[in-house]
């Protein structure tokens, strides 16, 4: 997740307009192409993306990927294994989330069409507050911009929804994120603890 780039989120990113139950106003991107540069192409994760985008996933994440929030939902037995299951599970949280409107899915493709990076950034309207869930690219493709891109596109979602806040977790190894997120201006705010009860 260090990529690093001159790429920009444009302002048509986020245009779409529905309504929730609650009436309040969400913005949604488009399912189509909102941005070209010159190596690749941004737009938005739909649900036949699925098993690419989990591929995408399993393939280019290592053990440092894991933090608490792997554990917590089983996609990981522990901080330094991930479970057997793990495609199935990653496919079936894309599969859900795919069409919710509190939830961006930003995604960028090569000029071959394939994937090459993805993003999940979800709001939480009661306490307005929003998190970066997961943020991948695909190795062979990093340094070009893409992360940039899909955190920027993100962070538009999140104002455009009259949130303020961001917050993600980075697994304690995974010293690559921790450094490309300081430079977007993430600090540290917290330490997860856990302790296994016999």
């Amino acid at each position: 997740m260090d990529k690093l780039g001159q790429a920009f989120c444009p302002s048509c990113l986020f245009n779409i307009k529905s309504t929730t139950s609650d009436n309040r106003e969400i913005l949604k991107m488009k399912g189509a192409l909102l941005m070209k540069k010159e190596d690749f192409e941004l737009g938005v994760l739909r649900p036949e993306d699925a098993d690419e985008a989990t591929l995408l996933f399993v393939e280019n994440v290592d053990k440092s990927y894991i933090s608490h929030g792997e554990m917590q939902i089983g996609r990981a037995i522990s901080e330094s294994e991930w479970a057997e299951n793990l495609y199935d599970q990653v496919r079936a949280e894309i599969i859900e989330i795919v069409s919710q409107d509190t939830v961006a899915l930003p995604c960028c493709r090569n000029k071959e069409g394939k994937l090459v990076g993805w993003a999940i950034c979800s709001l939480n309207l009661e306490y307005r507050y929003a998190e970066l869930e997961d943020l991948v690219v695909k190795c062979d493709s990093r340094k070009n911009g893409i992360g940039k891109l899909l955190i920027e596109s993100c962070e538009k979602f999140v104002k455009d929804n009259y949130i303020n806040q961001i917050f993600l977790e980075s697994g304690i190894l995974n010293y690559s994120a921790h450094s490309f997120f300081s430079k977007f201006e993430y600090k540290k705010c917290s330490h997860v603890f856990r302790k296994i009860l016999d």
